[in-house]
Formats: structure tokens, sequence, C-alpha cells
């Protein structure tokens, strides 16, 4: 059974441009599909009609055996747009001759059997059809079900489809022509219209967005059931490429890449990295599975430039091989591969630096977490334990991060960088252009990772106590920072770089500043002569804490939070009010008690006591 193939997008746009759509004349566009269809079915390669014996219609099945060239995937095609075309001239003569519940019913079920016929059409092409047929008739068919059911109101069903159409055509249109993407472009446009129509509808008729983003997650994981189809089809592309010429740029010199393998090997390299930019993009929001993707995608995109250079190496070695055995010249053709190798080596480099920054940004992030949880459980430990907290396991196995492992990091991509610029000089060398910007940029990046190398070394000092060595440190890293803020080597970054650089050096003039109070409390308690840097000596010595408060940034001068006091609980108003306080006399109320006074005293007191309560108080 030999593969069909079809492009339903451009056929579709070239019949709907030619035949009335582009002027709103559905009728004429339906008409010009009945007589297409005609003509195909009268075609002699084409052995399908309605016609039985004298001249009766017997309906006809079309089937996967039948077809046996493209004209027969035309069949479904034109039905469907025919359908279709049909459904789009009622719905115009509702709006231009008011709404008929009759001519509405009559154009949903038009659109019902353009969906049929489009789903029929994606069936054939699953058996039939190439790749890249396959896919187009799978967004052809999701398009026009969603059209059918969105005249329907059923937007909760059709805006999956509506997504699966418009994903299966953002990945058609990274590996078509120049004439296929702007077809495609201008289907996304549409496409996006009608997705924003059925998500503002959902919303305002009581949809959460939880709901909303299962519906294009579902949309999403249905279109991964042809990852590899679109990897076929991507592939394809490539080869194509490939074989018709493909060419680098080192330093501004075109080298053309004459092995097909290896133009194969780099050209999917550089799709491994378009990749990643669009994964990267948010590199703060990325969770475990996101980073494991990316990694796999770095490991990838690393063997395919080992390949390549493997191919280069051995293509050289033939070139040797084939200059020592014959009279023909290959000095330029071997000038060629080895600048081809420079070039893969360089980007290798350069992929490297990138995964490892990557990396670095995660274990400074996570070691910033670390240092947060580790204050608050400090915090806490101070805090007297309430019930809720008694059963709680504190315990966690994460690894804990350590300034040591970002320093080697550091020391890592300072190497890689290292190496690069050696692979750039020598490419300037080789090709005899300038090199004098990219070398200017390189040194740069150099200086800001040695400076965060040296900046971590200073805390990994301080973890161990070792104040003199981290304060050297931490200068280096401070004056490594000051010097590429101040000097042309800003203009290397961009605005959020150059944000990240100045709180760099902040961070280590507040590290400088701890490890140089530090130092000069070692010396003062110690008693010793031992050697301090004068300008801690001429900063501290001899100037009260009161003089030196704004510029004080030694960290924690007093415990926080203090530690938890008892109180006596009454006011302490009138402790320090009683004093002045001048109190009223109430001799007169007081009674003597019966153990200080005499029986005559108690027996008039009595009687003194009757004769207020039957005259009055007498007050």
């Amino acid at each position: 059974m030999s593969v069909l193939s079809l492009d339903i997008l451009s056929t579709v746009k070239k019949c709907q441009l030619q035949n009335g759509v582009r002027h709103d004349d559905y009728q004429r566009y339906r008409q010009y599909c009945t007589r297409r269809l005609k003509r195909i079915r009268n075609n002699g390669a084409v052995e399908f009609s309605h016609r039985g014996q004298r001249g009766k219609y017997e309906k006809n099945e079309l089937t996967v055996e039948m077809c046996k060239n493209p004209l027969f995937l035309l069949i479904p095609l034109m039905n469907a747009e025919r359908a279709w075309g049909y459904a789009m001239q009622l719905k115009q003569d509702n709006e231009i001759n008011g709404e008929d519940l009759r001519r509405t019913a009559h154009m949903i079920r038009r659109l019902s059997k353009a969906a049929k016929w489009a789903s029929k059409l994606s069936d054939l092409c699953s058996v039939l059809g190439d790749d890249r047929t396959v896919l187009q008739a799978e967004a052809y068919s999701a398009w026009m079900n969603g059209n059918f059911l969105l005249e329907k109101d059923e937007l909760k069903e059709a805006l999956p489809l509506f997504s699966q159409s418009k994903e299966v055509y953002t990945q058609l249109s990274k590996v078509s022509t120049l004439e296929q993407k702007e077809l495609m472009e201008e289907k996304l446009e549409n496409l996006e219209l009608v997705i924003m129509y059925c998500t503002r509808y959902l919303s305002r008729e009581g949809t959460n967005s939880q709901e909303l983003a299962d519906m294009i997650s579902r949309s999403k994981d249905s279109t991964g059931l042809i990852q590899s189809k679109l990897a076929k089809v991507m592939a394809d592309s490539m080869k194509v490429q490939a074989h018709e010429g493909f060419e680098v740029k080192l330093l501004e010199r075109a080298i053309p890449v004459r092995n097909e393998a290896t133009a194969l090997l780099l050209l999917s390299a550089d799709g491994n990295i378009k990749t990643l930019d669009s994964l990267t993009s948010s590199v703060e929001d990325l969770g475990d599975k996101e980073w494991e993707k990316i990694d796999n995608l770095f490991v990838d995109t690393f063997s395919k430039y080992d390949d390549a250079a493997r191919n280069v190496r051995n293509d050289i070695n033939k070139a040797d091989a084939n200059a020592a055995s014959s009279d023909i010249p290959q000095e330029h053709v071997v000038e060629e591969l080895k600048l081809l190798r420079t070039y893969v080596k360089i980007q290798k480099l350069d992929k490297v630096i990138r995964r490892n920054t990557l990396l670095s940004e995660r274990l400074e992030k996570q070691y910033e977490d670390q240092m947060e949880k580790r204050l608050e459980a400090d915090i806490e430990s101070k805090l007297p334990v309430t019930e809720n907290k008694k059963g709680e396991n504190k315990s966690t196995k994460q690894r804990q991060m350590s300034p040591q492992d970002l320093q080697r990091m550091f020391e890592k991509i300072s190497l890689n960088i290292s190496n690069q610029l050696d692979l750039v000089k020598e490419a300037a060398k080789e090709t005899s252009a300038s090199a004098e910007k990219l070398e200017f940029k390189l040194d740069i990046e150099q200086n800001l990772v040695e400076a965060k190398k040296n900046f971590y070394e200073a805390k990994n000092f301080a973890a161990a106590k070792k104040w003199q060595e981290a304060l050297n440190a931490y200068e280096q890293a401070f004056d490594s920072a000051q010097e590429i803020l101040e000097g042309e080597g800003r203009n290397v970054f961009d605005e959020k770089q150059v944000e990240d650089v100045v709180q760099f050096q902040k961070n280590a003039g507040v590290g400088k500043r701890l490890a140089q109070a530090r130092v000069f409390l070692a010396r003062t308690r110690s008693g010793t002569n031992d050697e301090i840097d004068n300008e801690v000596e001429s900063d501290y010595v001899g100037r009260p804490l009161r003089e030196r408060l704004e510029e004080n940034e030694i960290g924690e001068i007093v415990e926080t939070p203090p530690a938890l006091v008892s109180v006596p609980a009454r006011p302490i108003m009138f402790d320090l009010a009683f004093n002045r306080m001048q109190s009223p006399d109430f001799s007169n109320r007081t009674k003597n008690s019966p153990s200080k006074v005499s029986g005559s005293e108690q027996q008039s007191g009595w009687l003194r006591n009757a004769a207020r309560g039957w005259f009055g108080s007498g007050n």
C-alpha cells in the first residue's frame, strides 16, 4: 500500500480564495465543491461513484482499500468543504434576513455533516497518509468538530478541540516552508480568537479557572500522542535542509558543512537549543520534572556535538589521506574542516557554560531558601513549645547545600570560559578576523564568575571561623564587582543582570564588614600583635559605636528575638503614681479590731452604730 500525501491547508485555502470565499460568497463556493466532486468521480484514476445498475443511486462507502492515489483523499475533503460552505451560507442568511429556527437547525445539520466528513478524512489519512498529511488532517478534523460544537453552544467540549488544532498548527509551522508558515500563522490567529471567546464565555458562565486549565491540559495531552509524528516531520525537514546545503558562521566567516550527517547533527542541536530557550524563560518557576527534562536536552545536545566533532575529525583524516595519495590540493578543504571543528568545540563549550550557569542559579536559590529555613528554625527554637508543635517531626531527608558546592560550580564555569576564550583566540588567528568584542565579553563574564567563586569561598572560610581568609576573599569579590560596574563591563550585561551584580556587590560588602569585625574582635580578645588590615584598625579603633552607626554592617549587635522575661500582670502606671497621690481620710469608717479595744469602748461603739441606723449615716 503506497503512502499518500496531500497538503490539506494549502488546497483548502487555494480553493476558497479562487471561488468566492474572499468576497463572502459561500453559495458560489459550495457549488464549486459540488462540481469539483463530480470531476473527481468522473476521473479515470478514481473508481468511486454512487451509480448502480440502470443509473440508480446506490450508496458506496469509501474504504482504505479503494484509495490508490491522493485524489481519493479529495473526496472527503470536498464533501466537508461543501457542507461547511452551505452552513456558512445559511448563517449569513440568518444575519441578513433575521433569525430563523428552521434555517438554524439546517445550518447545524450541515456542520454536523462537515464534521463527519472531516473525521472520515482524518481516519483515512491516519492509515494512508504520510506524517505531515496525518497531522494536517487531525488539525483540520479538530477544527471542524470544534465549529460544530461551537454552534451548538457546547463550549466546554469545543475548547479542547480548538486548542488541539492550535497546538498541531503551531508545531507544524516550525518545520514548514515559508508559504506554508504564512498560511498556518493566519490560521493560528483565527484559532486564538475563537479560544479567547470560549475561555471568556465559560468564565462568565461560572466555570472556574481550574476547569479551564484542565480543558486546555486535556488538549495538550492529546497532542502528546502525535509527538513522535512531529519528530518525524521535523527530522524530514532537517534532512532536506542538510541535503540542500548548510553553513555555519565562525567570527563572521561562513563555513560550509559538506557532510550531510554532520549538518543533520548540528541542525538537531540547534533544534534542542530552541526548545531550551522556551523552557528556560522563567527559571524560578521550574520544578524538578522540568529541570530533569532540561538536563536531558542538554545531555542530548552535548552528544550531538560530540558526534559532529567525530565526523569532522574523520573527514580531516580522509582529506589528509587523499592529499597524500593524489595530486589534487586539499589544503582549502582541510582548513575549512579545522575551522568547523573549532566551531563545534566553541558551541559545545557555550552550551556547557549555559547549563552550568542555570544549575548554579538553581543551587543559589536552594542555598538561600535553606538559610531562611535555618533562621526560622533558630527563632522557633527560642520560642516556648506549644501543644501543636510537640508532635511535629522536623527531620528532613533533603541534602543540605554548602557554600563549597557553589564554589566548585563556579570554578567549573570559570574553567569552561577560559577554555572557550582560548578557542576564540585560536579561531581569530585562523580566520584573520577580529574577536575583540567577544574576548572582552568573555573576560567580563569570567571576572564575574571569579567574584562569585570568591564570595562562596569566603562563606566557606567563615563557616570554619577563618576570618582573615574570609575577609580577603570578600574583598576580592567586592572589588571585582565594583570594577565591573564602574568600567565598560557594565555594557556587556542587560538591565536585570546589572541589578543582580549590584545586589551581589551589596552582599559582598556586608560579608566584608562582618569579617572585618570578627577579625578585630579576635585580635582584641586574644591580645596578640598579629598584623591586621589598616582599614579595619583605622575604622574601628578609638571610635565608639554611636559615631559609626550608619556605616556599621557587622550583622547582629544584640540577640534577636530577645529572651522572654516574665513581668507582673498589673498596670505600671499605678505603681509610678502611688507615691504622688493623696489618699482620702477613711478614719471615720474604720472599724476597730475587737482584740485591741476595751469592753466600754465596744459598748459605746454599739450604741453609736444603732443611733446611726435610726437617724441616718451621720456623714
